[in-house]
This record gives C-alpha cells, structure tokens and sequence, in this order.
C-alpha cells in the first residue's frame, strides 16, 4: 500500500508528515524488484506473483489460476511506518490491500516448506511473513480484527477496465 499512499500524496489528495509522504513517493517512483528473492524460492514455492496490481487483485490472479481459494488475516500483512500510519487514521483501510505499484511478491508454499523458506529468507536478509492460507473453498477471503470477512468494494487495479 505504500505507493498507493504515495500517490495520493503526490496528487495531494491527502496530507502526510515530511518523512512519510518521502518514503511513499520513493516506493511509488522506485520500486525495488524482489529478484534474488523470488530466484531463490524456485524450488519453494507452489505460485509466485509479484504485487503490482494490489495485494487482493494479484493474490487473486493466484488463486484464479490454481482454481483454489485463501483465507488472510488483515493485521498479519506485513506494514511499513507509512503503512501501519495509514491504518490508524482509519480513513481506508481497503488501500493498503487494493493499492498497487509496491512489487514486492505474494507467493504460496507448502507447510513443509516453511524451513526451508526461513533459510532462504535469513541468508538473503529479506522478511517473509505468511499472511495466510490456501483453502479448496474459491474466493479470497480477508479477515479484520473482529474476525469478520472484509467486504472489498474494489479489489486493485484492472488493466482491461480502469483506464
């Protein structure tokens, strides 16, 4: 959601502190393509996407693909400052899971996996956070603090509609 966020704030469309409105401008203009890492979870993992369209859309496009569906826990989605700051204001949550341009990668593994994919993680100092899992029930389901589906009115960007 960071570039989303600082989109918004380039189109001044919302007020954000010096540091925030930097940071989510820096994401939106130069994202950083997680190569090293998606290259080394070949052999990890199940599907990889990498989240150029928003978190819901691109995970759907996952789920679509593999005709299966995931259950995701909203406040286990990995959160920059900017992020978690975004959150608090309660303004829209539904931008950090429908915002895209971060390019960072959503990917599904088997359990069995999960060391392996610690390892990798740990040699290449990147964070990898599992924010849910894949269910045979289609459809993607998001969960918020009350343990309640999110109901999405948008789910991210679709280059056949939004122009």
């Amino acid at each position: 959601g960071d570039a989303a966020i600082g989109l918004l704030a380039h189109q001044n469309k919302i007020t954000l502190a010096d540091e925030e409105k930097r940071f989510c401008i820096e994401r939106l203009n130069r994202p950083t393509p997680r190569l090293k890492i998606g290259q080394a979870l070949i052999n990890c993992a199940t599907s990889m996407i990498d989240c150029s369209d928003g978190f819901a859309a691109d995970l759907g496009h996952i789920l679509q693909a593999s005709d299966i569906g995931a259950e995701v826990t909203f406040a286990s989605l990995p959160l920059s400052f900017a992020g978690n700051n975004w959150i608090k204001t309660g303004e829209n949550p539904e931008l950090i899971i429908n915002g895209g341009d971060d390019y960072e990668l959503i990917f599904t593994a088997p359990t069995q996996a999960a060391y392996e994919i610690k390892k990798i993680a740990s040699e290449l100092n990147v964070t990898i956070t599992c924010v849910g899992s894949t269910t045979q029930t289609k459809g993607l389901r998001i969960y918020d603090a009350e343990d309640r589906v999110m109901s999405l009115t948008d789910v991210g960007y679709n280059h056949f509609t939004n122009h």
